[in-house]
């Protein structure tokens, strides 16, 4: 054997390569998982990120003998690319894994709720006062693109006594949404927010409304 190719070989662990198995991406991190490499040897696990298919990985994370990895150091508007490989107890490191590729996160991400309004409702409950808001509906995601016929959009409607509380009161499948059984004269903080496949959007600024 030539000693090139000898060399080559002693630097990398006879490990098969990973099966990346899922992507999962939450606000605003993403996940992967894998199968385990069945071999003694196995030390721990490498994650390699690159911002295109074929480029060389730009970021390496040495992360244990585990099977899954989130990624808190992304960005709204990057699409990253993510393959995986085990690591011997010597350091040499085995076949790399296909790669798995993220969405852009502003691509996902509705986009913010607008023209939020809130006006006091007749009540249903004698004694009690009654709130309802309303925002525009909801049609395109933070980047601009268009959100496609048939997805479901929902929104959150929280409320609370002060500017700064985030206490979410009901999501509701369309943009509006009455709230019965206020304490009369009080005054309430409301915000709402856009929901599409588990993405939460930005919050509209609160709006102040007296009971």
């Amino acid at each position: 054997m030539k000693l090139w190719l000898r060399c080559l070989l002693c630097a990398i662990a006879w490990f098969a390569a990973v099966t990346l198995i899922s992507m999962a991406q939450t606000q605003p991190f993403v996940t992967i998982e894998w199968d385990a490499i069945p071999d003694p040897a196995l030390h721990h696990y490498r994650v390699e990120r690159s911002l295109s298919l074929t480029g060389l990985s730009t970021t390496t994370f040495e992360i244990g003998n585990v099977l899954e990895f989130t990624d808190t150091t992304i960005d709204d508007v990057t699409r990253y690319y993510y393959e995986v490989r085990g690591i011997d107890n010597l350091g040499l490191a085995g076949l790399i894994s296909s790669p798995k590729v993220s969405q852009r996160f502003q691509d996902i991400q509705p986009a913010m709720p607008t023209v939020f309004t809130c006006s006091s409702i007749a009540s249903t409950q004698p004694g009690k006062a009654a709130i309802g808001c309303s925002v525009s509906p909801v049609t395109k995601y933070r980047s601009g693109l268009l959100i496609p016929t048939g997805t479901i959009v929902q929104y959150n409607w929280y409320m609370s006594t002060t500017e700064a509380g985030t206490s979410l009161s009901a999501t509701t499948m369309v943009p509006n949404f009455a709230i019965q059984g206020l304490k009369k004269r009080t005054s309430f903080y409301l915000y709402a927010t856009s929901v599409v496949n588990g993405i939460i959007s930005y919050g509209t600024a609160p709006v102040r409304k007296v009971s």
